[in-house]
């Protein structure tokens, strides 16, 4: 069974039949995924690395990617999924550093991306949800395993939701 948000991210495209015959209907929702990775990616290896110049370089691995640049080309859930993955980077890294529950939020809206797109986002929650509690160590607050829990519950509405739409 197809997991939805590439279906939904293409619905407003194809409704126009010269989109959908011409094969743009599913390229432009996955190439905007592309852009919105490379963003996340940059705004996350800046703050990892803490100069543009690394930065940089990390786009251009996901830039000159050959496979990458064929998958964005095409309506295929993997740099859909990379999208996700790349928001969730930037939502941990940037926890890690300001503690914001803005952060954890962003991560839980990630994380329902990456779960409604690939299953393998299911397997990330746990370990998203240990790094948020890991990161929020130290000061006593926020607590860890109160960001642990709340991220786990939150995120894990996603398949939840995806079981029982199944069942149902």
């Amino acid at each position: 069974v197809w997991l939805p948000v590439l279906h939904v991210i293409c619905l407003p495209f194809v409704w126009n039949m010269r989109l959908w015959s011409n094969g743009l209907a599913g390229t432009i929702p996955v190439a905007c995924c592309f852009v919105i990775a490379g963003v996340s990616f940059y705004l996350a290896a800046r703050g990892v690395y803490r100069g543009r110049v690394a930065a940089w370089v990390v786009i251009a691995c996901l830039a000159l990617n050959p496979n990458l640049l064929y998958l964005a080309s095409v309506p295929m859930t993997e740099v859909v999924f990379l999208a996700g993955l790349a928001v969730m980077l930037l939502a941990l890294v940037r926890f890690e550093t300001t503690k914001s529950a803005l952060w954890v939020v962003v991560g839980v809206l990630a994380s329902w991306w990456m779960s409604l797109t690939r299953y393998d986002g299911w397997f990330l929650i746990p370990f998203a949800a240990l790094w948020f509690a890991w990161s929020a160590r130290g000061q006593g607050r926020p607590s860890p395993f109160l960001v642990c829990a709340v991220f786990a519950v939150f995120a894990g509405l996603a398949p939840l939701y995806w079981i029982a739409h199944n069942w149902w």
